[in-house]
C-alpha cells in the first residue's frame, strides 16, 4: 500500500502570542537600556552643583527641536489678550 500522508503539525494558537510577546520584550529591553542611560546622565547633571550654561541649554533646545518645522515668530504686538480674544 502507499505511504500514509503525514499530518501537518497544527500550531497552537498561543505560540503566535508567545512569539509576539517575546519580540515585544526584546524591544522594551532595548528601550529600557536607553532610558537607563538617560537617567544616569540626568542624575549626574542633577548632582552637579553648577546649573547648565546658556550654551548647553541652547544646544538642548536645538536637539529637542531637530526635525520639527520652523514656526513663524509671533507679531511684535502679541499679548495675552490675543490668546483669549475669541472667548468673550
Amino acid at each position: 500500500m502507499g505511504k500514509t500522508a503525514e499530518r501537518p503539525k497544527r500550531r497552537h494558537p498561543e505560540n503566535g502570542k508567545l512569539s509576539r510577546l517575546k519580540g515585544e520584550r526584546r524591544k522594551l529591553a532595548a528601550r529600557l537600556e536607553i532610558v537607563d542611560v538617560e537617567i544616569a546622565r540626568l542624575s549626574e547633571a542633577a548632582s552637579a552643583k553648577n546649573p547648565p550654561s546658556a550654551e548647553a541649554v541652547d544646544q538642548w533646545f536645538d536637539e529637542l527641536s531637530r526635525g520639527l518645522p520652523d514656526l513663524p515668530p509671533l507679531p511684535g504686538d502679541f499679548s495675552r489678550a490675543d490668546l483669549y480674544d475669541d472667548h468673550d
